[in-house]
């Protein structure tokens, strides 16, 4: 089994995108909302995934600062939830986007090892893994 580098796979990803999305620029940040690995998977697969553009471009214009993924507990723990807030709205649409980006990939890509904190953290390293899992579904016969 060949080691496939971070440029290989980001090549890889740019080739099996739709020509509607925009190109990755990295295996972190460009991939942070989920839409470019929802695209690609959408794209190889066949599957729509029902989610629009509209809803990754909510989760784009909120990029100014770093999420805290602490949230992430309350919003999926069962516990009381805070008061909805306009300034909490955008807090509650990326979990909420992340989850249905989730619900998506899973059946279709093997997100094991990966968390819905290290997609909002922009992780490399576990964003990497999904679309290297993409590569090897889909095209086995470069991805091995």
């Amino acid at each position: 089994m060949s080691e496939t580098t971070n440029a290989e796979l980001l090549a890889w990803l740019n080739q099996n995108l739709p020509a509607s999305c925009p190109l990755a620029m990295d295996l972190s940040s460009s991939l942070r909302s989920g839409r470019l690995l929802v695209r690609l998977v959408e794209n190889l697969s066949g599957d729509g995934s029902g989610i629009t553009d509209a809803q990754f471009d909510e989760f784009d214009e909120d990029e100014s600062g770093p999420f805290d993924t602490a949230y992430l507990d309350t919003v999926f723990s069962g516990s009381s939830l805070p008061v909805l807030t306009l300034c909490s709205l955008s807090a509650w649409l990326t979990p909420i986007l992340v989850h249905a980006v989730f619900d998506f990939l899973t059946p279709r890509v093997s997100t094991d090892d990966v968390s819905m904190e290290d997609m909002i953290s922009g992780n490399a390293t576990r964003l990497s893994l999904l679309v290297s899992r993409a590569r090897t579904k889909y095209q086995p016969e470069i991805g091995a």
